[in-house]
């Protein structure tokens, strides 16, 4: 499949400075590394949409009755994240149809008494307006945060984890064995503040032509909501209280399409279909002898991480420096 050469340039100019040797001298040196690891599903924007804190809503009695308006709206998630908040967070997209709809009947008590508990026409609406999600491109990104130099034990010694191990009694026969273990306590700890020494985004993507991708790509003007708050997608949802959210609230993010090498606007949510999915996995490197490698043996559970792990090395000997 040929790949478009904005998207070409885009990865030159990512790894024009990482340095192959020296990032393998780097997992040498280091010995270990951590993956903090998250899901968001990606599709194109769905057709008739508007953004529900865009919609004028002053032709309304006053603003609880237009607070109701896009209550009526938007989703329960949404409603319950404004409540623990304190205050109104609406940012998703809706059916500008349904929207046109309610506005018009909003004061029909014929019609709401008609159709407020099942109502055919608005079912109608939603379907097509969610069936028109992903049209064009869907997939998953696999978030992922490569972490090889700052990991420290949890004794607050700020002695390297690496060195912690070495001093444990049985360290050879483990190494030799491969059985080097991180206590749990100590993945939290680590998890929670987690550096990053490398962002990869792994997009794992499916096209209206039935083409499909699962390649490294780009990200821009996403509003960071969570801890980071610095463009890069958060290694957790956003939480409304009671759970983790599948809104992101997030209008304008975009990313680099790999076939028409244009930037488009997608429906990014956070996957939550199994509760906190975000994951943290540590590597106590065995390659010391070469450089190949073969991160399937290190987390074969893990496949997406490996196969981003060494796309990620390809791309540093294809466009970075020696």
């Amino acid at each position: 499949m040929k790949l478009h050469k904005n998207y070409i340039k885009a990865l030159e100019d990512h790894y024009k400075d990482f340095s192959y040797s020296e990032t393998i001298e780097m997992i040498k040196k280091n010995r270990l590394y951590v993956a903090a690891n998250s899901k968001y599903t990606i599709q194109s924007l769905p057709k008739d949409r508007v953004w529900a804190e865009d919609i004028n809503t002053e032709n309304f009695k006053d603003a609880d009755e237009a607070m109701g308006y896009i209550e009526f709206l938007t989703d329960k998630e949404l409603h319950n994240f404004s409540s623990h908040l304190g205050h109104s967070e609406y940012g998703m997209w809706v059916s500008s149809k349904k929207a046109k709809l309610i506005k018009d009947k909003w004061e029909d008590e014929q019609w709401w008494e008609d159709n407020y508990n099942d109502s055919k026409e608005i079912n109608d609406i939603e379907d097509e307006f969610n069936e028109s999600k992903g049209e064009e491109f869907n997939g998953i990104i696999y978030n992922h945060l490569i972490d090889f130099t700052s990991l420290t034990d949890n004794e607050r010694s700020g002695k390297l984890i690496t060195d912690s191990l070495k001093d444990k009694s049985g360290f050879e026969e483990q190494l030799r064995n491969k059985e080097i273990v991180i206590d749990e306590h100590y993945e939290d700890l680590q998890y929670r503040n987690a550096s990053s020494d490398i962002r990869i985004y792994y997009f794992d993507l499916s096209f209206k032509e039935k083409q499909h991708l699962e390649i490294i790509t780009f990200i821009k003007d996403y509003e960071g909501y969570g801890v980071l708050s610095d463009g890069t997608l958060e290694l957790e949802g956003l939480f409304d209280g009671s759970d983790i959210m599948r809104n992101t609230l997030t209008k304008d993010v975009k990313f680099l399409n790999p076939i028409n090498g244009k930037w488009e606007n997608f429906l990014l949510e956070y996957d939550n279909d199994s509760g906190v999915s975000d994951s943290i996995n540590y590597n106590y490197t065995h390659h010391l002898s070469d450089d190949n490698f073969d991160f399937s043996k290190d987390f074969p559970e893990e496949d997406k991480l490996n196969k981003a792990l060494k796309l990620h090395l390809e791309n540093i000997k294809k466009y970075g420096k020696e």
